[in-house]
């Protein structure tokens, strides 16, 4: 009876795990197909407007990459989180210097045309122990976040 009931109780867990990945799997697809369906009308869009040769196709252009720039950042946002989701427990903890990856973060955020990142570090070395992804991508999505409340051309 004991061990009928082990049993049971192993099967339906193992059943509500079953049931929970699979929704987690539907929202993610979800997700996914949310950002697909601008790109996909934006490129079907520019293509019919090239076919019948429209005037504005180089004007066209630019709103379609500027559409998809921002749906693929979108998509890649998804992805990170989803990353950081499975890795969840998996920090890998050492000691760094975090103006160094401060520093590299805005080098790679200043290339945009748009944008002009002031960044002002302590003359002090900091050194944290914490994991170095975690912290890059905390400061990236800090960026992401400013450059999107920010107007066009302001500093930040």
């Amino acid at each position: 009876m004991v061990s009928k009931l082990n049993e049971s109780a192993a099967a339906l867990a193992k059943s509500e795990r079953e049931g929970a990945w699979r929704e987690m799997a539907r929202q993610v697809a979800h997700e996914i197909k949310n950002p697909l369906t601008p790109m996909k009308l934006s490129l079907q869009y520019l293509q019919k407007a090239i076919s019948e040769k429209s005037g504005n196709v180089k004007e066209l252009t630019e709103s379609v990459a500027n559409t998809l720039v921002e749906q693929i950042d979108h998509l890649s946002q998804i992805a990170g989180e989803f990353s950081q989701f499975a890795n969840i427990g998996n920090t890998k903890k050492e000691l760094f210097n975090v103006n160094e990856v401060l520093k590299l973060v805005i080098q790679l955020h200043s290339m945009s045309d748009n944008l002009e990142i002031k960044f002002y570090p302590l003359q002090d070395v900091i050194n944290i122990n914490a994991d170095k992804t975690q912290i890059n991508r905390l400061f990236n999505n800090l960026i992401l976040n400013a450059m999107q409340a920010a107007p066009e051309g302001q500093k930040i």
